[in-house]
């Protein structure tokens, strides 16, 4: 039964009856009830859609090369954050790391990371007599041992050095 033969076998029981405020009240009643539906399908759609957009996740802020500049303007995002964090904004590929542990004179330690491996790193250098793209990230941490020559960045020295926490970023964009 839909609502129209509902409403037209309640026209024939107040002619029947002469009840019509009974009948005006159940037809008050059946509409409430039918927006309070509305209202309670359109909060459900709106909160799906916001979970849908939330999860989805947002873009990486870095996604090549030529935005790695984006890191340097937006360096106070990542101080007090770990490594990890700054590394999952950033899509090239790291592949090399130079660790140069602080001095008794300095306190901090850093970490340089690169996006080309450590056998193109010296050729690079000579063809560009600079250095290529990277990113020194400042931490306090000090317990690693001093390598100025790099080494491959692996999936382990993620782990090992995510927790690391960020005190400083300088970004060097270097020529392709």
């Amino acid at each position: 039964m839909n609502d129209d033969d509902t409403f037209s076998k309640i026209k024939i029981n107040t002619k029947k009856t002469g009840r019509k405020d009974i009948i005006q009240l159940l037809l008050k009643t059946n509409a409430a009830n039918k927006i309070n539906q509305m209202k309670s399908s359109i909060q459900t759609l709106t909160i799906l859609l916001i979970l849908l957009v939330s999860c989805t996740g947002r873009a990486q802020m870095v996604k090549s090369l030529d935005e790695i500049d984006k890191l340097d303007s937006n360096k106070s995002y990542f101080i007090g954050k770990s490594i990890k964090y700054l590394l999952s904004e950033i899509n090239p590929e790291i592949k090399m790391a130079k660790f140069v542990p602080g001095t008794p004179g300095i306190s901090t330690s850093s970490i340089t990371l690169f996006f080309i491996p450590v056998n193109k790193y010296k050729q690079y250098a000579k063809e560009h007599k600079q250095e290529p793209s990277y990113i020194r990230v400042i931490v306090k941490e000090n317990d690693f041992e001093f390598n100025w020559n790099g080494l491959e960045w692996t999936p382990e020295m993620a782990k090992k050095y995510g927790s690391y926490i960020v005190h400083g970023v300088r970004v060097f964009k270097g020529e392709k």
